[in-house]
Parts: C-alpha cells; structure tokens; sequence
C-alpha cells in the first residue's frame, strides 16, 4: 500500500460516511468516500513513489489547526 491512514484519519471517514448518509444518501455518501480515497491514492502515487501517511481528512470549511492541536494534560 503506498498510503497509510492515521488512527484520526480512519476516524475522520467513519464519521464522514453516516454524516452525508444522514445529509444526502447511502450513494451519495458512498460516492464521496470512494473519491477521497481516490484521491489518497493519486497523492501516494505523485509522492515520488513513496509512502505517505494521511493524518486528518477534512471538510473545507472545517476550522482545521484545532484538529492537530494536542489535548492538555492534567
């Protein structure tokens, strides 16, 4: 496999899939993840043939630096 998902990154698609599920439609929903995935493998395949890790998928409008920031600790 030339890309590997992030735990937070198979999170983020298993929160994707019944959110637009949900929104539009089981197709609809299918459809999407099958194009974010295809997209993974078009970046693994330009990434000079190597290995990539995805670390989030996000929506666009999504807010995305609070996402990388680590929790604090108690």
């Amino acid at each position: 496999m030339l890309y590997r998902l992030s735990q937070e990154a198979q999170r983020d698609l298993d929160d994707s899939f019944p959110y637009w599920a949900k929104r539009a439609s089981l197709p609809v929903a299918g459809r999407l993840i099958d194009a974010i995935t295809d997209r993974f493998w078009f970046l693994a395949d330009r990434k000079a043939r190597g290995r990539i890790e995805i670390l989030h998928v996000f929506h666009g409008a999504r807010a995305q630096k609070w996402a990388f920031r680590r929790p604090k600790r108690r």
